[in-house]
């Protein structure tokens, strides 16, 4: 057992019986010492690490059909059933396109890693909210993630300290809760938003599950991403079950309607009148966490369309050797010979580029550049 595991059944023991949090799956009621054997593992443990808190906080656990996500809603809530729907939606796209690649088994590492925030959509415009914390590594597709569909602010205050008391590289940041709005984690794999936020109006809940969800996915897969291919997944995700983006990571400004499907116009005009200068890699790679880049965060998006279309058989390849990548250069060595994670490495946007030209060809840029006015235009 799991120091994780360990913990939440710690806390479980100080729950009354009668507050055990509701747990479904493919529309059966279950007990969580009675779980069924199709839910051993992984999916198991995420319940287990998460039940006290729902019976505590008043929210019920749904199992999506494929035990793939764990959802949590508030009990009163009725979202439950279009979480699970828009969430196996996302599942099947996301599995589509980016199918396990081939790799040898890893035992999990550890290691700490404070991540991006992701502003709301807001009028009048809040302070900038919204902060995904990855911290911790966890051996890929070993983890069942968790998101949760928060009723209010104080929801996600309380789930921050959960994840504060399980883990002491979280308890600083879980300490800023109440200044921002939305998480990911990556151990333990979760993520949460909140659906009924002050002065959240020009925003679309089932567009930011979506989101998370992508986010979810491709954590459990291929651990953190360069943050312009994290981002650029997400908004693919939106875009292919929508046809239009609404969640943009620290964004503060307000978004006029025309805006969310305004990208691919956007750039086929662009890149229209760039004959002879093709996108850069720094011109997405430039992108950090903690700001909001209009001007990278389209070409992110169009660079991700145009790799899960014109190489959507070598995409997956792409993710696994920045994963790859990442994993062996991402450390420091100890003076006792131990190593340990570096918190703030990213891939060197070369390193990418060079990814990106095996596994897509020595032009992928060019190509893509050429592609984005075509593409917009066909779907006209």
């Amino acid at each position: 057992m799991g120091p994780l595991l360990a913990a939440a059944l710690l806390s479980l023991s100080a729950v009354p019986a009668a507050a055990e949090a509701s747990i479904t799956w493919r529309g059966k009621r279950l007990k969580l010492a009675q779980l069924p054997g199709e839910l051993e593992g992984a999916t198991a443990r995420a319940i287990a690490l998460w039940e006290p808190w729902a019976a505590k906080q008043g929210y019920k656990i749904d199992v999506d059909d494929a035990a793939r996500l764990v959802i949590l809603t508030p009990r009163t809530s009725s979202r439950a059933n279009k979480a699970r729907s828009l969430s196996a939606k996302c599942e099947e796209w996301f599995e589509a396109l980016l199918p396990p690649p081939p790799r040898a088994a890893a035992a999990p590492a550890t290691g700490g890693i404070p991540e991006d925030p992701e502003a709301p959509r807001s009028k009048p415009l809040p302070p900038p909210r919204d902060t995904t914390v990855e911290t911790g590594i966890a051996a890929p597709d070993t983890q069942t993630p968790v998101l949760l569909v928060l009723a209010k602010e104080k929801d996600q205050v309380s789930a921050a300290a959960f994840l504060g008391s399980l883990r002491a590289d979280l308890a600083a940041w879980a300490r800023s809760a109440p200044e921002k709005l939305g998480f990911v984690v990556e151990v333990p794999l979760c993520a949460a938003y909140v659906e009924d936020a002050a002065g959240q109006e020009e925003w679309d809940a089932d567009h930011e599950l979506v989101s998370r969800v992508a986010r979810l996915l491709t954590l459990a897969r291929f651990s953190q991403m360069p943050y312009w291919l994290a981002c650029g997944l997400a908004f693919e995700a939106e875009m292919t079950l929508d046809g239009s983006i609404w969640s943009y990571p620290y964004r503060d400004e307000f978004v006029y309607t025309v805006e969310h499907a305004a990208w691919p116009g956007d750039l086929a005009r662009e890149f229209e009148g760039r004959a002879g200068k093709p996108l850069g890699i720094d011109e997405v790679a430039r992108w950090r966490r903690g700001v909001w880049d209009g001007d990278a965060a389209r070409k992110a998006w169009g660079l991700t369309r145009y790799l899960a279309q014109a190489h959507a058989k070598s995409m997956h390849l792409v993710l696994e050797d920045l994963r790859r990548h990442r994993d062996e250069h991402g450390r420091v060595t100890q003076d006792d010979g131990t190593w340990r994670r570096s918190p703030d490495y990213e891939v060197p946007a070369e390193e990418q580029l060079a990814i990106l030209k095996r596994r897509c060809g020595e032009k992928v840029l060019e190509e893509a550049s050429a592609w984005f006015p075509k593409a917009a235009a066909k779907a006209k």
